[in-house]
């Protein structure tokens, strides 16, 4: 502050000018302990500022590329600054509209940008952040930075509105995702053309060739699981084929499952058999399954069958499967043998579920025994001790 004073007072170029107010701009955010409303309006003027130089900027091509300085500035400023102190706030709705602002600049002069806040909002953003996002957007009368930085970003409304309900359905929250998707207007979006109840006893995401011609909704997904949630309280004679139901529902919800697609936008195919650092409630439930064992078990106890509390265990093994942690490079520094070590260990873990003794021992009579012999390759080589 005190070498920005004196500068001040001396005769400076207009680019010199114009470094000062960046300078000053940076200082004065970091000086901040809070960003707040009052500090917002403080703010906007700088925004404009700064947009309005990026805007008018001309292009400077180094032989290689061509540079726009203030853009970069603009883009670094919303995505590195602001949005992270937004973060230290836990207003995680301001962090993503500032990162879709940074998209937006670079947008707005036609070069290549990614939609870093719109995955942002998909990826990081929990229900009731989404609620506190819609909010602003629907704020009568938001305060001028609000506005600004609203109507200036990838994320809309509608952004918002078509997120909300899958938000909601990764909280296993029924009626609200059936409530949002209601109000969505991107109908296209819900649509998910693999079955997501499909009983099947190898993990497949792709489609089937038989599901050529599938088609669903999110919300018919999430109102048929309403349906059976209802069902399985009240409908106690039949409460375990509602549950196995809702169970085939959950797993299919999964990293692993048939319509991941219901929960996620984007599938890494490296992911998996690991629960990530710092993971929330809905990765672990995403790549752990833990609900859905919960529910293929309350079906199995719900039943007298046995060939069907036999295909119930067998499910219980596939999801106690995913959570045998697979050794990721990350842990082991470039100590490849231990990293080796670590491998064999696991497989042997994953190769012998804590499930298959009992399936062996309980159910070797029933018919889905024999199906599940000829088709799991991990259950023949448990049983014949390789």
């Amino acid at each position: 502050k005190k070498y920005l004073s004196s500068a001040e007072k001396m005769k400076l170029t207009q680019k010199v000018k114009d470094q000062w107010a960046l300078t000053n701009l940076l200082v004065t955010i970091s000086e901040k302990e809070k960003i707040d409303a009052a500090f917002e309006e403080q703010l906007l003027p700088s925004l404009q500022w700064m947009e309005e130089k990026a805007k008018k900027e001309i292009k400077f091509n180094n032989g290689w590329s061509e540079l726009n300085d203030w853009q970069k500035f603009y883009r670094n400023l919303m995505s590195e600054v602001l949005a992270k102190r937004y973060h230290q706030q836990n207003e995680l709705h301001k962090e993503a509209l500032c990162i879709g602002a940074a998209d937006y600049i670079v947008k707005s002069n036609g070069d290549y940008w990614n939609a870093g806040g719109i995955d942002f909002l998909r990826n990081k953003l929990l229900s009731r952040d989404v609620e506190q996002l819609y909010a602003l957007f629907d704020k009568k009368q938001p305060a001028k930075y609000e506005s600004y930085l609203m109507t200036h970003n990838v994320i809309k409304k509608s952004t918002v509105t078509d997120f909300a309900g899958t938000a909601y359905l990764r909280d296993y929250d029924f009626e609200n995702a059936i409530s949002w998707f209601k109000k969505s207007a991107d109908k296209k979006s819900g649509i998910i053309s693999t079955n997501p109840f499909i009983d099947i006893l190898y993990d497949r995401e792709e489609a089937l060739p038989a599901e050529a011609k599938f088609s669903t909704t999110k919300q018919a997904f999430a109102e048929e699981m309403l349906r059976l949630q209802k069902l399985s309280a009240s409908d106690k004679a039949n409460a375990a084929k509602h549950l196995y139901k809702m169970a085939l529902g959950f797993y299919n919800m999964t990293y692993y499952g048939h319509a991941w697609k219901l929960v996620q936008y984007y599938r890494s195919g490296s992911d998996g058999y690991y629960l990530p650092d710092n993971a929330t409630a809905f990765q672990k439930e995403y790549y752990g399954c833990f609900k859905a064992h919960a529910y293929f078990e309350k079906a199995m106890n719900s039943s007298t069958d046995k060939n069907f509390k036999a295909r119930c265990l067998f499910m219980m093994a596939k999801c106690s499967q995913k959570l045998v942690h697979q050794p990721q490079y990350s842990e082991f520094n470039t100590n490849w043998d231990k990293y080796d070590a670590a491998q064999a260990d696991y497989f042997k873990l994953f190769k012998n579920n804590k499930y298959f003794p009992q399936l062996t021992k309980e159910y070797a009579t029933t018919a889905f025994y024999k199906e599940a012999y000829n088709s799991c390759s991990y259950l023949r080589d448990f049983v014949k001790r390789k």
